[in-house]
């Protein structure tokens, strides 16, 4: 079994300093730190977009299940997986909510 730090009721925005666009179907990141660009493809760029401050990892896997009709665990798990790979290259971070929606 593996083990996640992410909660599904946790809540993420892009960080700050990272400059994203969608382009066609398409969403593309500029790190800065990094000097690199980042291109998306539909599902991270559906994940990526639900990354606005107010909506959970739960929220946003519902929104990947209904749109690319997976499971509610593999969704869940790809979020999960997608937000671990931008944590660790700093282009996400959690935001600290009062109380649960």
């Amino acid at each position: 079994m593996e083990f996640s730090m992410i909660d599904r009721h946790g809540v993420f925005a892009p960080a700050r300093r990272v400059a994203f666009r969608r382009i066609g179907d398409q969403m593309v990141l500029v790190s800065p730190d990094e000097n690199v660009m980042l291109t998306l493809n539909p599902t991270g760029s559906l994940v990526w977009e639900g990354l606005d401050g107010k909506k959970s990892v739960a929220q946003i896997a519902a929104a990947l299940e209904q749109e690319f009709a997976v499971s509610a665990d593999q969704a869940q798990k790809d979020v999960i997986s997608f937000l671990e790979l931008m944590l660790d290259r700093a282009l996400v971070e959690g935001v600290a909510v009062d109380g649960e929606s």
